[in-house]
């Protein structure tokens, strides 16, 4: 199954336009950000010159052996002008609020989507709950902030349960859509819809749209002992 590899390969980094190189810094609070709360803002309405996503992913290798684990580097850049919420987790759920859906290609063609879909079962809490944590503690789960020129990354495992050609020795083209429909939604997908009130004054906007990936291609190495199925 496809999914979020967090550990130290998560990360949140300055973009350094001019050099084109990335300096990773570390502790980007997001208690002070939630702490700091200084006005009402409205969810963001797409990609657009203020609130822009860049979206790239490269291969951590280029080529596997057939039955392998293709590992992606994932990062979402800010190149817009204000800061904005932006979900922690790349690879959720088919419901989920936020998530970037691989595809494969061969010879130009889509072959196939990952095989396994699912919906999140969200243990989110009612309104009135006692045992319902601050959203401070909830939040971070979720939501990062991401100032402009910055980026959050990390890596996205692709294996051949969830994309069977990856057993096919061959080159293959890697495109994704990442998408995101921000935390002020009330449905049963969302783990925060309790703190609605509060997530209305947080001082940035979530990032709501949809941008598509750059194209990468990757390359099944080993003996053809399989037939490619289009």
């Amino acid at each position: 199954m496809a999914q979020i590899i967090r550990s130290s390969q998560t990360n949140v980094g300055e973009w350094e336009r001019g050099s084109g190189s990335w300096r990773v810094i570390w502790g980007l609070s997001l208690l002070t950000v939630l702490l700091g709360i200084i006005s009402v803002a409205s969810q963001g309405t797409g990609n657009n010159g203020v609130q822009r996503l860049i979206v790239k992913i490269r291969g951590r290798s280029t080529r596997i052996q057939p039955g392998g684990t293709l590992t992606l580097r994932v990062e979402v850049y800010n190149a817009g002008t204000e800061s904005v919420f932006v979900a922690t987790n790349f690879d959720g759920p088919e419901n989920a609020l936020s998530r970037l859906d691989i595809r494969l290609f061969y010879n130009g063609s889509r072959i196939e989507d990952r095989k396994e879909k699912s919906a999140g079962d969200y243990g989110r809490y009612r309104l009135n709950d006692p045992r319902r944590p601050p959203l401070v503690q909830e939040f971070s789960k979720y939501w990062i902030a991401l100032p402009p020129g910055h980026y959050y990354g990390g890596d996205l495992a692709m294996d051949p349960t969830s994309f069977p050609h990856l057993n096919t020795p061959g080159k293959y083209m890697v495109r994704g859509t990442y998408t995101s429909s921000g935390f002020l939604n009330d449905g049963m997908n969302n783990p925060l819809a309790s703190y609605l009130g509060e997530l209305d004054r947080l001082p940035y906007k979530a990032w709501i749209g949809e941008v598509e990936t750059n194209s990468i291609w990757i390359e099944v190495v080993g003996p053809k002992t399989s037939r490619r199925k289009n």
